[in-house]
């Protein structure tokens, strides 16, 4: 049987190049894939900044930062967001991450919470009045009970705890001593009300427990964020409810956590005139909007 060279040569070149080309289309493909280990949300700031907008526009005094890790940088804002204030339960998470780095906190460390604590002339309340009872330290941090970040304290020493803060970019309250260890008043700090933060501040920091491991350990920054999980998650994003203090003016506030692959981006959402609720209810239609 004859064969016609002027039909099966082009046919064979056909092949070769479809087999090279899909080839190099597959390691191309692997590459990028591989090579993307975090999703740069900065891509995306026009599409979140235009879907903040939407949802605020017809809403009093609504303030909104969004702050992603891979660039380091705010992607979304709204309303007042030079406002500074003491983090209060909101920089539990920051404490907790120090002390699990420390190699102090355990999940079968326990406490109890009888609503009051002392520590030399001071005294500090739990938001329950009558105390939370017996908990481990863990449970206690997703229920915002101060003494949970006061027994952390109390394991580490205030060189170390100084200089977490210190690498963090978070400032001591003006004393004589606030740029040293010795300006350190560990206890009110850990409960997050010896330090004053703007929005971008405090969002930067959660980034860092989470994304940085220059400062955190791999197993801690998993850790922190299986805890956030394991407080409030909804729909991928991680919600956690806080109030914060303005010159003693309460200040109602969500913050928001979502995860794709190895980046972070975080939120803040915080109101004097709207509850805990609502803001969260805002935040979520944001993020329900927003889409990669």
């Amino acid at each position: 049987m004859l064969v016609n060279k002027k039909i099966v040569l082009p046919i064979i070149c056909f092949c070769l190049v479809a087999l090279i080309g899909g080839l190099v289309y597959a390691t191309v493909n692997t590459n990028a894939t591989s090579e993307t280990d975090a999703i740069d949300f900065g891509e995306f700031a026009g599409e979140l900044q235009k879907t903040v907008e939407n949802q605020c526009k017809d809403k009093e005094d609504v303030n909104i930062v969004f702050y992603e890790s891979k660039g380091k940088d705010i992607i979304a804002t709204y309303g007042d967001t030079n406002i500074k204030f003491k983090p209060s339960s909101l920089f539990k998470y920051i404490v907790l991450g120090i002390g699990i780095n420390e190699g102090v906190v355990q999940d079968n460390d326990t406490y109890t919470c009888n609503g009051s604590y002392k520590v030399g002339e001071l005294n500090f309340r739990c938001f329950e009045k009558n105390g939370h009872g017996e908990l481990n330290i863990c449970s206690g941090i997703q229920e915002s009970c101060p003494m949970a970040c006061v027994e952390i304290a109390k394991k580490v020493d205030d060189a170390t705890f100084y200089n977490y803060l210190k690498k963090l970019g978070i400032s001591l309250l003006d004393s004589n001593e606030k740029d040293s260890p010795k300006g350190l008043n560990i206890i009110p700090t850990a409960i997050g009300n010896g330090i004053e933060v703007t929005p971008e501040e405090l969002l930067s920091v959660y980034s860092e427990i989470l994304n940085n491991p220059e400062i955190f350990s791999d197993t801690c920054r998993k850790s922190i964020y299986e805890y956030m999980s394991c407080e409030a998650m909804n729909d991928e994003v991680v919600y956690i409810e806080g109030i914060c203090y303005s010159e003693a003016i309460e200040i109602p506030t969500v913050i928001s956590v979502i995860k794709k692959n190895d980046g972070f981006l975080v939120g803040m959402t915080y109101s004097e005139k709207h509850d805990k609720k609502e803001l969260l209810d805002i935040t979520k239609k944001i993020l329900n909007d927003y889409t990669l």
